[in-house]
């Protein structure tokens, strides 16, 4: 019995959608409301963990627990460009509240549609 494959019966855009280049250029744009007023937590990271995942931002935010699709936004807010440009004597990083990256994304996804 072949039913609908499980991917095609999702609702929703779910996190694919932060992945989406006109959505980028909206988070970009929106990086100094982010910092702005408490919107983003500035955390300490242990040097252990800094030199552990030097050169890999990615591999970072995975071990504090920061889901990926958040990994690009929070990068941009530390003003890197790419993973491989953190470094160990960054031991203070900014996190953003993932309620307001859902709030910008569903704000500019509805500005998306509306334009196309």
């Amino acid at each position: 019995m072949a039913g609908t494959p499980l991917h095609e019966s999702m609702n929703g855009d779910g996190v694919y959608t932060f992945y989406n280049e006109d959505l980028r250029v909206a988070f970009e744009q929106h990086i100094p409301f982010l910092l702005s007023g408490n919107r983003s937590t500035l955390i300490d990271i242990k040097p252990i963990m800094a030199y552990q995942n030097e050169f890999d931002f990615n591999s970072l935010l995975l071990a504090l627990q920061i889901p990926y699709y958040a990994h690009w936004v929070t990068m941009r807010l530390n003003g890197l460009t790419h993973p491989s440009e953190y470094t160990r004597d960054m031991l203070k990083i900014f996190l953003p509240d993932l309620e307001l990256l859902e709030k910008i994304k569903s704000l500019e996804m509805t500005i998306l549609r509306v334009d196309s």
